[in-house]
């Protein structure tokens, strides 16, 4: 099977080192925190990709990891034209990209699956 893959580089906030900061210090070296392959031979016939991630145990936990997949899916998965558009205000307009708003809508979207998983 052949594989595309993400690569997902170290970035914190609160009393760690900012995404400037290692941009600044590693440059394109950046440690690689999380590596997603997804393969898609099964997509036109099975409607379904495969995903496999293998994390830096250093950086991240299964649990940090397993969250990241999730964000990729949701942000970047088929139904994810409104939730893409956080991606573009990231890319196109950075001084205008509010993250609080982003965990917000992150933290309400695991508050619904919460919800209904309950309720089932």
């Amino acid at each position: 099977m052949s594989a595309t893959s993400k690569h997902f580089e170290v970035a914190t906030q609160d009393g760690g080192p900012s995404a400037e900061n290692i941009k600044e210090i590693h440059k394109e070296n950046a440690p690689v925190c999380l590596s997603l392959k997804h393969y898609t031979e099964l997509a036109a016939d099975k409607d379904i990709v495969l995903m496999v991630g293998t994390p830096d145990m250093n950086i991240l936990s299964v649990q940090e990891s397993q969250l990241l997949a999730l964000q990729v899916k949701l942000y970047y998965g088929i139904h994810s034209a409104l939730k893409f558009n956080h991606v573009r205000v990231f890319n196109n307009s950075p001084s205008t990209f509010d993250y609080r708003a982003l965990i917000t809508e992150f933290e309400n979207y695991k508050r619904d699956v919460k919800s209904k998983q309950e309720s089932s």
